[in-house]
C-alpha cells in the first residue's frame, strides 16, 4: 500500500480486500482508497460485475415484479426487507442509478420521498433525521442529488434544523440523536454542493460539531441492544447501518463532509485504529445477517466493508 496514511496500519489489508468475490467491494476499493478513475479497466470491470456479485443479486431476486421488496402495503415495513431499505443497500454496494431495479424500486418509494419534501412536512412529523438522511444519500448515489425531490427533502432538513438545534428524537435515550446528526450529514453530504438548499451548510456544521464534541466513552453507559440486535456501544461496528450507526460511520461521515483535518478527528480516529487486529482489519460485531434478504459477511470476522471504512477514514485524515 504506498500511502504516507498507512503508518498506522498493523499490517497492509488491501490484497486480502481485493481478493474478495464481492465486486461492489473491490470497486469501492480501486476508486476510494486506490483512486482509481473511471474508465480504469479494473474499475470498469468491477463496475459492470456488481449486479451479479453474490449480495446484489441476492437482492434483486427478491425484488417483486411490481418492483417492491417484501409487502407492497409498505415501503418501510417490515425492517430491513423492505423497498426503503434495499435503496438504502444497494446504493452502498454501488448499484447503478439506472438498472431497472432501482428503477422501479425509486418508483416505489416516490410517495414516500414526496413526503419529506411537502410543505408541511416538519410541521407532521414526516421529517425524521435518519429517515431523510438516509433518502437524500441513496438519491444522490443514485444520481439523483440534484433532482427536485433531494432539493425539496433536503430544504425540510434543513428547516428542521433550524428548530431543533438539539438534534431531537423521541428515539434516542437522552432526546438528542448522534445517530441522526451522521445520517443527515451522511444524505447532505452526498449532495452536489450547488444543489443544497439555503441553511443545509449550517445544518451539516451543526452535525459535526456534535460528532466531533460527543463523549462516546461515557455514552457507552447507556449503551444496550435494539429490538433487532443492534448493540449500541458506539465502539461496535457493523454494516450496513441503517438508521443505527456507531464511531467508524461517524468519522466516515465527517470525512465525506470536510470534517477529517480537524484536530478531534485525528482523536476518534486513534481510538478507531486501537481496534484493527494484527493483519490491519476491523471485525464485525454487529450485525443484521438473518433480518435482510442476504446476509453480509460473517458477525465476530474480521469483515472488509468495516475495513474498507475505517482505511478511508484514515485516508482522509492523511
Amino acid at each position: 500500500m504506498a500511502a504516507h496514511w498507512n503508518a498506522s496500519l498493523r499490517a497492509d489489508p488491501l490484497p486480502w480486500l481485493l481478493a474478495s468475490d464481492d465486486a461492489a467491494l473491490r470497486y469501492r476499493v480501486l476508486v476510494d482508497l486506490l483512486g482509481r478513475p473511471a474508465d480504469d479497466p479494473e474499475v470498469s470491470a468491477a463496475h459492470e460485475a456488481i449486479p451479479g456479485s453474490p449480495l446484489v443479486a441476492a437482492i434483486l431476486a427478491a425484488q417483486q415484479p411490481e418492483g417492491h421488496w417484501a409487502g407492497a402495503e409498505s415501503s418501510y415495513w417490515p425492517k430491513y426487507r423492505a423497498t426503503h431499505w434495499q435503496m438504502i443497500l444497494l446504493a452502498e454496494l454501488g448499484l447503478a442509478g439506472n438498472h431497472p431495479a432501482v428503477l422501479a424500486g425509486l418508483r416505489v418509494m416516490a410517495a414516500r420521498i414526496a413526503l419529506i419534501g411537502a410543505d408541511d412536512a416538519v410541521a407532521q412529523g414526516e421529517v425524521l433525521w435518519c429517515y431523510a438522511g438516509n433518502t437524500l444519500r441513496y438519491l444522490s448515489r443514485f444520481g439523483l442529488g440534484g433532482s427536485e425531490a433531494a432539493r425539496r427533502a433536503a430544504a425540510r432538513l434543513a428547516e428542521l434544523g433550524e428548530r431543533d438545534p438539539q438534534w431531537t428524537c423521541e428515539h434516542a435515550y437522552d432526546k438528542t440523536c448522534p445517530w441522526g446528526a451522521i445520517k443527515a450529514l451522511r444524505g447532505l453530504a452526498a449532495m452536489p454542493a450547488q444543489a443544497r438548499p439555503a441553511g443545509c451548510e449550517r445544518l451539516m456544521a451543526g452535525a459535526a460539531e456534535l460528532l466531533l464534541e460527543h463523549d462516546y466513552e461515557a455514552n457507552r453507559a447507556h449503551a444496550g441492544v435494539t429490538n433487532h440486535g443492534w448493540d449500541a456501544d458506539w465502539f461496535k461496528f457493523g454494516f450496513p447501518s441503517f438508521y443505527e450507526s456507531d464511531l467508524l460511520e461517524a468519522l466516515d461521515a465527517l470525512a465525506e463532509a470536510g470534517y477529517a483535518h480537524d484536530p478531534r478527528y485525528a482523536r476518534l480516529l486513534s481510538t478507531v485504529l486501537e481496534r484493527q487486529d494484527a493483519q490491519g482489519r476491523w471485525t464485525m460485531e454487529n450485525s443484521f445477517n438473518g433480518l435482510m434478504h442476504a446476509d453480509v459477511e460473517t458477525k465476530g470476522a474480521p469483515s472488509r466493508w468495516l475495513t474498507l471504512r475505517a482505511l478511508r477514514a484514515a485516508k482522509a485524515r492523511g
